[in-house]
């Protein structure tokens, strides 16, 4: 088996990113000793489970390019509103004077799936380029 398109590993490194903030807490709320996770908070589990199975999806859509590229770039719109949601609720914490960390990993995390979801979406233009010169060749 021979994987054609470089962009599906580009997509399988961001679902197996996206899989280890399951494991991760978020937030760490120092003074009840309470983690903000996927687990524990439904709407952290709804962008996480989104967020999962957007790239996901974005692998199968191969036939398609077009399909694919915008399903891919909903993806990277989505973990940029989780990354939003997740500094937003920091935020809020942290001026309503809890004492609240958020998990480096799990921000590492977003970041390796943002930008294996942009590399992803950078080679799905560059074959759409490449079809689009194949073409002109014809």
């Amino acid at each position: 088996m021979q994987i054609q398109r470089i962009q599906s590993v580009y997509l399988l490194i961001a679902v197996i990113a996206s899989v280890a903030l399951w494991f991760l807490p978020w937030i760490h709320i120092e003074s009840a000793s309470i983690d903000a996770s996927p687990t524990n908070n439904i709407t952290f589990g709804i962008l996480n489970t989104i967020n999962t199975l957007l790239p996901l999806i974005t692998i199968f859509l191969y036939r398609n390019l077009r399909r694919q590229k915008h399903v891919c770039m909903l993806a990277i719109f989505l973990g940029i509103v989780s990354t939003g949601c997740i500094m937003a609720e920091a935020l809020y914490l942290h001026y309503h004077d809890v004492a609240a960390s958020t998990g480096t990993a799990s921000i590492f995390c977003f970041v390796v799936m943002l930008f294996f979801e942009l590399l992803a979406h950078r080679a799905m233009i560059r074959d759409e380029n490449l079809l689009k010169s194949a073409d002109r060749i014809r």
